[in-house]
């Protein structure tokens, strides 16, 4: 909800957001804007609760509104008014095949990063530990058999490990804008409302 309100809120204002911005800055702005976003959620912790996700979703909206809009408006304006239609379902065949790409990355990124986190975390679980089995011992549990205490732990690895993962996969969506971030200087600018006139 909290990134889709900066989005209607900045509704009545977009035609004169493309009228006066360079596509280049409003697209630069909008992609660090989302590699903030990003970025603030790589400390992430089991605690964290909707409060802590306020300001990126704020940045999230915005930076959305000013990507997707001027990428959309580019996309249309860069040809002639007879094939706008065929531009706008060209970026949005694009947008939907780059999505569908990046999720079933995303997808296996997230289940690999998973996998070697929990290991990691396992790795530390010494059985022999006396922590270990003072915490067992503490919650009724052993380990020679199933027990609600290794259900237990193994709850924790699991909330642990993927919380881990799912900051690992905000740092390098934020490091990836910024990389292709500086991809904005081969935008053509818009034209201009008079040139479109002209023509």
């Amino acid at each position: 909800m909290l990134s889709g309100l900066p989005i209607l809120l900045m509704m009545p204002i977009t035609p004169l957001m493309i009228r006066t911005l360079d596509i280049r800055l409003a697209v630069g702005i909008g992609m660090l804007l989302l590699a903030g976003s990003a970025f603030l959620e790589t400390d992430l912790s089991p605690l964290s609760a909707g409060g802590a996700f306020g300001l990126s979703q704020v940045l999230r909206g915005i930076g959305t509104t000013f990507t997707g809009l001027f990428l959309n408006q580019a996309a249309i304006r860069s040809v002639t008014r007879e094939h706008a239609a065929d531009a706008a379902g060209v970026y949005n065949a694009a947008r939907n095949v780059g999505g569908s790409l990046a999720l079933a990355a995303i997808a296996i990124l997230q289940d690999r990063r998973e996998w070697l986190h929990s290991r990691r975390i396992e790795e530390t679980l010494n059985a022999n530990s006396p922590l270990v089995q003072s915490w067992l011992d503490a919650q009724g549990g052993n380990l020679n058999g199933p027990s609600p205490a290794l259900s237990m732990l193994e709850n924790i690895i699991h909330i642990q490990a993927l919380t881990m993962t799912y900051a690992d996969l905000f740092w390098l969506l934020a490091i990836t804008i910024i990389i292709v971030t500086p991809l904005v200087v081969i935008l053509r600018p818009l034209q201009t409302v008079n040139a479109i006139v002209k023509e």
